[in-house]
């Protein structure tokens, strides 16, 4: 007897124990799917639509381009996968696609309450942007204007259970082997980033609503990188940046990763060596020439190089802000060609113009460097150059709002590179003798304009010849200079000593006329033959 109770007592706990467990499962059942859903699988089905019409529906709030996909799958208890995703502008633009986006949930999902979501991460993602001009002059990207929303934290419009702070939980984004393509669409080669991985780390702050704290490290293929910590609000789409560090090797394999004219620049000048990018502040996405940042970018081993010259640089720093719109480098500084630039420059990028002005120094610059192996130049180029001056303009039309001055001066050297120099020693009759030590000397100072380099004053003394000249060097390579020189020999014994002679070139002298091109000077003695 008491062994049949026993075993009663037993059965009773069990078949309670598996009552109680099919009670909690029905009660969780009923908290997820809802009453009358027709079943456990119309009710998942209808628990993924709810899921689906939630992500796309904050995507859809926030940007322009809509939000779409193929097919999801629903994995209990709290993991999504999307097939097929597309980001597709008005203009039927695909602006991102990716074969799949999978979605990690931070609770249960349930009908009718807004999911949490705590991490993404998106699988070969390709990102394709064309830069288009509009009818009315301005540029912009073919299907988006703009990408995002414009204020949505106060826009009626964005539904609670759509707003991103109530929506996200985020601690994790990754995305894997992803792609971007940047087409400035006037036939230069695209922006290109592949291999693009990232993984960024953010908890929600619980005393600041809406702002997440940032840990973000990207590979840009194999030679660039970035991290980066800071905040994010995720209503106002607000960043503040505590770091920011990008650290690459520039190459021409890696210059795919840069906007198109840097791509060109690079490609044309060999640029190879290590560049470094520091920055902080205040960045909003959705208008970043409001924000205000500071950055400091390095250049290490850098060189700059074509057929003929190259620019050695040990090292280069710039040190400037980005504030409403307005760049300032208050401080730029490099080691190249075995001397120093000290620069600083200003722009207003928020002005339709884009007006910019900057001012260099250049000293003990080591001319004979400039050479590359094998240059045609070789020979003819050497000295010590000092130099300064200013420029202005607009970057909008750089070369139709320019405006400068500056001089130069080169010492114990060779500028047998001058246009029409040689050639004005081969009219005199007078033999380009090499001397063992580069001895030559020359002064100028230049104004600048739309139409090239104005040579207001120069004086050039050889061991053949002395000149002085002025007049416009094109900057399609045209010349037109009128150049008062003579024989060095008949000089000196004329007027003395070399140091003499730059003072006296004037009516004692014949003048002539260099014209033609830089490549292919024409001189010619000019009309009467002699006087200033």
């Amino acid at each position: 007897m008491t062994s049949a109770r026993k075993n009663t007592r037993r059965t009773l706990i069990v078949a309670g124990t598996l009552l109680l467990a099919v009670a909690v499962a029905a009660f969780f059942a009923y908290r997820t799917f809802g009453p009358g859903t027709g079943g456990l699988q119309n009710a998942a089905n209808k628990l993924e639509d709810w899921i689906a019409s939630q992500i796309v529906g904050v995507a859809n709030s926030y940007l322009v381009p809509q939000l779409d996909y193929d097919e999801i799958d629903y994995q209990a208890p709290r993991t999504v996968d999307l097939r097929g995703v597309t980001l597709t502008a008005p203009d039927g633009t695909d602006v991102l696609a990716l074969d799949g986006m999978t979605v990690t949930l931070a609770e249960m999902p349930r009908i009718g309450e807004p999911i949490r979501i705590s991490t993404l991460t998106l699988d070969t993602p390709t990102i394709r942007l064309i830069r288009e001009t509009k009818p009315d002059g301005s540029t912009g990207f073919r299907g988006l204007s703009p990408i995002a929303k414009a204020s949505p934290a106060d826009d009626d419009t964005v539904k609670p259970e759509f707003r991103l702070s109530n929506i996200l939980r985020l601690e994790k984004i990754e995305i894997a082997d992803g792609s971007f393509y940047l087409d400035t669409g006037d036939d230069s080669p695209p922006m290109t980033i592949t291999g693009l991985t990232t993984t960024i780390n953010s908890a929600p702050e619980s005393d600041k609503p809406g702002w997440y704290e940032l840990d973000i490290d990207t590979t840009l293929g194999p030679l660039l990188s970035l991290t980066l910590t800071g905040e994010l609000n995720l209503d106002t789409f607000v960043t503040r940046i505590s770091d920011m560090a990008f650290k690459g090797q520039l190459d021409p394999s890696s210059a795919t990763a840069l906007p198109a004219a840097l791509q060109t620049l690079i490609a044309e000048h060999n640029a190879t060596g290590d560049i470094d990018l520091t920055a902080l502040g205040y960045l909003p996405l959705t208008d970043p020439m409001s924000g205000d940042i500071s950055f400091q970018t390095t250049l290490t081993d850098f060189n700059l190089a074509n057929a003929d010259y190259q620019i050695p640089i040990a090292s280069l720093t710039a040190n400037g802000t980005l504030a409403e719109g307005r760049l300032s480098i208050p401080a730029l500084s490099a080691d190249l060609l075995q001397g120093t630039l000290n620069a600083n420059l200003q722009a207003t990028l928020t002005d339709t113009a884009m007006p910019a002005s900057a001012e260099w120094n250049l000293e003990q610059i080591n001319l004979k460097d400039l050479l590359s192996v094998g240059s045609s130049a070789e020979g003819r180029l050497a000295g010590l150059l000092n130099a300064s001056g200013s420029v202005s303009t607009t970057l909008a039309d750089p070369k139709a709002g320019l405006q400068g001055q500056g001089e130069a001066h080169i010492r114990d050297g060779r500028v047998l590179i001058l246009p029409g120099l040689t050639q004005l020693a081969s009219l005199m009759n007078v033999a380009v003798r090499q001397a063992t030590e580069p001895k030559h000397k020359a002064d100028a100072t230049f104004t600048l304009s739309p139409a090239g380099v104005e040579i207001t004053s120069s004086e050039v003394t050889t061991e053949f010849l002395a000149a002085r000249a002025t007049g416009t060097i094109g900057f399609d390579r045209s010349l037109n200079i009128t150049a008062n020189a003579g024989p060095m020999e008949k000089l000196q014994s004329l007027l003395g000593e070399v140091g003499n002679i730059l003072g006296n070139l004037t009516d004692r002298l014949v003048k002539y006329r260099i014209q033609g091109t830089t490549s292919e000077p024409k001189v010619s003695v000019a009309p009467l033959g002699l006087g200033g």
